[in-house]
């Protein structure tokens, strides 16, 4: 079991982190937005004949060809005995996080 202490010393990082994390976000989203994410996610649709997704589907699509790539660098540092860094680790939570805000309404399409 996990003492305060311990506690409270997770729940701060946690939420410095996930301060961080919306701050980069909200740029990358000024920066680039979301159109790259829902054209990728609407040709992978096609090209599995999948031609009735959603846009919202098409949007977690585009999230999962990126999150495919950052996980194959967390699998290709294992297979090298290596660990994957703070920062592929950092943009997979990001991506999952945007995902969920899609689905709660609170991501721009």
């Amino acid at each position: 079991m996990m003492g305060k202490r311990q506690k409270n010393r997770l729940d701060k990082w946690w939420r410095e982190h996930a301060a961080q994390e919306s701050a980069t976000m909200l740029a990358k989203l000024d920066e680039y937005g979301t159109g790259d994410l829902h054209e990728i996610g609407s040709r992978l649709a096609h090209l599995a004949g999948w031609d009735n997704a959603t846009k919202q589907q098409h949007y977690e699509l585009g999230v999962l060809f990126y999150l495919i790539g950052k996980m194959q660098r967390v699998i290709t540092a294992t297979e090298l005995r290596r660990n994957a860094s703070d920062d592929t680790w950092h943009d997979i939570a990001v991506y999952a996080k945007m995902v969920l805000a899609a689905r709660a309404k609170a991501m721009p399409q």
